[in-house]
């Protein structure tokens, strides 16, 4: 409940992309975590930087949407980023359903998971090089 808040704070401060960078890597260890230690406290500290930070992500990717594309095309790119994330999230949910069914493996999905928060990091660092290039050009 306090991540859209805490994450809403620190973009004020340092902008929606460079926070949402930074909630990922914090997100990534999250995910990871259970990865290096299996006790109680640490699922329960990965459940909450997790859940947290994919709450506050949301307003995090549309505070950067609406700061990379031109106002005429907010309305559509958000549409397209919507429909992206459901389409995913439905996808990889069934995918992991049907990885742990065949595996049982619960390590198997978080370090899954760890490694598409590698991706999406180099993805943000890509969307912030390429912002800063095109700010100074």
């Amino acid at each position: 409940m306090l991540g859209p808040l805490i994450l809403g704070r620190v973009a004020d401060r340092f902008g929606f992309l460079p926070t949402l960078g930074a909630g990922y890597v914090l997100m990534g260890c999250g995910v990871a975590l259970p990865l290096l230690l299996h006790a109680q406290l640490a699922l329960a500290v990965s459940a909450l930087v997790v859940g947290a930070i994919a709450l506050g992500s949301v307003m995090l990717v549309a505070g950067a949407i609406a700061g990379m594309v031109p106002p005429a095309r907010l309305s559509a790119d958000w549409g397209l980023a919507t429909m992206a994330y459901a389409v995913m999230q439905a996808g990889v949910a069934a995918l992991f359903s049907n990885l742990f069914h065949l595996t049982g493996s619960y390590e198997l999905l978080f370090g899954i998971g760890a490694l598409a928060m590698l991706v999406s990091i180099g993805l943000i660092g890509l969307c912030l090089r390429l912002t800063a290039a095109a700010e100074a050009y």
